[in-house]
């Protein structure tokens, strides 16, 4: 089991509605706990608090205190930047991203650019972009979220609550095979987060590692907006209906 503390970075957040919610994709859960054993690693168990089970999360629930609100001007979806001029690993910018790693030149991900890019001027249309094709369920995706004290901690079995995925490994015969041949396989992959309840700014910058560093109330962790080659992950690789897609050890993750 992925076990970290975090001293402020990783936050449950809303998942925003609208990607395929599924009737049977598992549960979600409140504050009220029960005890329930959670897979760790293999041949071994760890016992952790788990709530009671209600249908999947209301993405406009805002009693958690989080509250989503655009407030610069209005987006244009077929000029979307391409992020990739942006990234940086020797140091924090305002309006970068400073990355810790300068990528992996035989990582795998999109080996051609797809027709939504527009490489001259920098933009894509996400509009335009193509999905993975596959609307699969996962009876067995988890989600709990307990607050104790200072402390929230949170457990997951890396499945989306409430939320379908695309069909993977990418089959020859999608569309987006033309463009990114994921070869992975989504697996479950339980991970656990304690949170602080309150989390402090950190007083400098730090750089942004590759994997995960958030998770999303549906059970899905976030990995950061790169792929192998610290391209613009969003507006290069293929991904499904819900932006997601799994790593190579099966790690099923939105960018």
């Amino acid at each position: 089991m992925d076990r970290r503390v975090w001293s402020a970075v990783v936050v449950g957040v809303v998942l925003l509605a609208g990607c395929g919610g599924a009737s049977t994709a598992g549960t979600a859960t409140t504050e009220s706990t029960v005890a329930e054993t959670v897979a760790s690693e293999p041949g071994t168990t760890d016992s952790v608090s788990l709530t009671t089970e209600v249908p999947a999360p209301d993405t406009t629930d805002v009693s958690n205190g989080i509250v989503n609100v655009w407030v610069a001007e209005p987006v244009d979806l077929t000029r979307l930047p391409i992020g990739t001029e942006y990234v940086s690993t020797e140091g924090p910018s305002v309006g970068g991203l400073f990355a810790c790693s300068a990528g992996n030149p035989a990582g795998g991900g999109a080996f051609v650019a797809g027709p939504w890019m527009d490489e001259a001027a920098g933009t894509w249309d996400a509009t335009a972009k193509i999905s993975v094709e596959g609307s699969v369920e996962w009876e067995m995706a988890r989600y709990s979220e307990v607050v104790d004290g200072g402390v929230r901690s949170i457990a997951s079995s890396g499945l989306p609550v409430g939320h379908v995925t695309g069909t993977f490994p990418i089959a020859a015969t999608d569309p987006a095979f033309a463009y990114d041949r994921n070869p992975n396989t989504i697996s479950q992959n339980d991970v656990v987060y304690d949170l602080p309840v309150v989390p402090e700014i950190a007083d400098e910058p730090s750089c942004l590692p590759p994997a995960s560093i958030a998770i999303m109330r549906n059970g899905v962790v976030v990995f950061a907006p790169l792929d192998e080659l610290n391209r613009d992950a969003v507006a290069w690789e293929t991904q499904d209906v819900c932006d997601g897609h799994p790593q190579q050890v099966g790690i099923y993750h939105y960018h």
